[in-house]
Parts: structure tokens; sequence; C-alpha cells
């Protein structure tokens, strides 16, 4: 914009005509013609096809690859050395996993992948890479790959990040009910299935100890001859150093659940009491601990309860409970509901 180009004739055999480029807007040039300058009176803008701009040559800035000019001011020569940052668009990287259970669930071994993705329309070659997950620098988590990368245009590249074998793992029980409290379900009985999840503490001797970035887990387990067979996909969000890694494996037929609703009192058009009793019965023969989860819509509270709850996201209640080997436990709970 404001060089100096040429201006087709409309009619064949016509002269071009020197004009200053002043603006494109979509298929229409602005232009400024020299023969509109006299007295008082300002330059003659007009607006003609795009098509008929022609240019004296090619001008330095139109380059096959993107090109950026810097200009330095400096009050004495030197050399230095600087660096320049700016917001490009066209790269971008996520993160996935690949998790091997043993045949037992007592240990995993992980593979973490940060996958860079080129679309710039330029090869970046021996390339030093820094990539940052978060919006606000000050709760950033930054991730420096050792090694330069050449990545060339729309093309991705496989960083293996971080790797670790044997992990050793705590085995837990989740049951998350699906009974909908606010409806009349009175001496409907549900059979949720219970699910297993694994978890490990992300700290030095652990063996992991590092910022794990977010991403997709695909799940593999190993049975007793070595084969794997694949389990399913996990979603994971950035696991800081000392926070808990957890992965989940699926159903399970180890625990089994009949919940049932008691009664249902309807005190208003808006706000209702109902009783659940909660069996779960222990199919193996090792005791193990299990979490019991409800969610609820609008405001609640808890009337009566056998076990002590934890408030959950605000929306949930959460009950620990501990089955004996081949045992069961019960749990009652009576809640006041009011919903919009």
């Amino acid at each position: 914009m404001g060089t100096e180009v040429l201006l087709a004739p409309q009619a064949p055999g016509g002269n071009f005509e020197g004009v200053r480029l002043v603006a494109v807007d979509g298929t229409e040039a602005i232009i400024e013609t020299p023969q509109g300058v006299k007295l008082g009176v300002q330059s003659n803008i007009q607006a003609v096809d795009a098509n008929r701009i022609a240019f004296k040559g090619i001008p330095y800035r139109l380059t096959q690859h993107p090109l950026m000019t810097v200009k330095l001011l400096s009050k004495a020569k030197m050399n230095l050395d600087y660096e320049i940052s700016y917001i490009a668009q066209g790269l971008s990287w996520d993160s996935s996993y690949t998790i091997i259970v043993s045949d037992d669930a007592s240990a995993i071994d992980i593979n973490n992948w940060i996958n860079i993705h080129n679309a710039t329309g330029v090869e970046f070659t021996k390339a030093n890479i820094r990539i940052a997950e978060g919006q606000r620098e000050e709760e950033s988590v930054t991730y420096n790959i050792e090694r330069p990368i050449t990545i060339p245009d729309l093309a991705s590249k496989n960083v293996e990040w971080f790797s670790a074998q044997n992990i050793l793992t705590t085995k837990s029980y989740r049951l998350y009910s699906p009974a909908e409290v606010e409806k009349d379900e009175n001496g409907l009985i549900m059979k949720p299935q219970a699910e297993q999840w694994l978890s490990v503490k992300n700290e030095d001797k652990s063996g992991l100890g590092q910022s794990l970035p977010a991403g997709v887990i695909k799940v593999f387990q190993k049975n007793k001859q070595g084969h794997l067979s694949y389990m399913g996909e996990n979603q994971t969000t950035a696991i800081g150093k000392g926070e808990t890694f957890s992965l989940r494996l699926g159903n399970t037929n180890d625990v089994t659940s009949e919940l049932k609703q008691t009664d249902i009192r309807r005190l208003s058009n808006q706000v209702v009491e109902t009783g659940y009793t909660v069996t779960l019965t222990n199919q193996t023969n090792s005791p193990l601990d299990i979490s019991f989860i409800q969610k609820f819509k609008g405001e609640w509270s808890l009337l009566r309860e056998t076990h002590t709850h934890t408030e959950v996201n605000g929306d949930a209640a959460e009950w620990k409970l501990s089955l004996p080997e081949q045992g069961t436990e019960t749990l009652r709970f009576r809640l006041r509901m009011k919903t919009s």
C-alpha cells in the first residue's frame, strides 16, 4: 500500500496511467490519481477494478516465503545478539499417551509424545522448540524440546517426551449412580456397573516426577501370555508434579450393585425429598474400597446418611465404602432437593 503502480486502460490500446495504490478492498482497489491535485483541492480518490492494477516491478516484500523486515536503531556501531518474538498462525501441538497395564493391574508402562503440527507455509530446519500449556503466562507450563527439530510445511513431528516402565499403581473402584433423584422411581431396582481405576502420584519415587501435558491416552493390557488387548481411550488434563494421575480401565464385575429408591415425597412443585438404598457386594477374595458418586440438580442437602459423604464440585456427593472379601456393605441416604 502507498506505492506507485500502473492503472491499466479500460479499452484496448489505451495507455497505462501512473497512480498511487491506497488500499485494496475485495475486488476493488482504491487509488489516488495525480490529475486531481489543484489549488485547495484534495487528490482524486477513486475505486477501480483490482484487476486493472499492474506493478512496475516485483515489490521486495513480495516473496515466495514469508518475509520479516526488522529495522534497528543504535547510537553507535556494534555487534549484538537479539531475540524476536511475534505471533504467528499455523503452528499447533497436542499430546498423546500409550499406557500398557500389567496382567494383574499392579503396574503400568507410560509412553508420552508431543505432536507438533506445521501449517505455516514454511519449513523449520533444526528449530529449537518450546511449547506452553495455559492461557496466561503466570498459569502456563512450559515444555522444552531438548533437541532441534526439522518440520516441513504441512507435516507433523512426533517427539517422545516421557517414558517410564513398571510404575506401581493403586487400584480403586468407582460407581456412578444413574438415578435421577428428582423423579419417582420408587420400587425400581437399578444395577449400575462399577468401574476399575488405577492411580499413581506424580512424584520422583513413583517413577514420574515431572509435569505431564493434557492429552489422549490409549490403554492396553497384557494377559498372562504377554499379549496386548486394547482397553479403550481416556482423556487427561495436565498433571503437575505432586498431583495424582488417574486412569480408567473400564467396567468390572469385581463389585456388583443394587440401587433402589425407598420412597419419594413432593413437598412442592420444586422441592422433593427422596430416600435410597445402595447395596454393594465384593465378588473377589480380597477386601477392597469403592467410591459411590451421586449427582444432583439444583440445590440439595442430605438429611440422613449411614456413611459420611464428601461434596464433589458442588453438584455431587461421594461416599467411600470398604467391602470385605466376598462381603456386602449397604449405604442408605435421604436428601432434600430444590429444582428450578
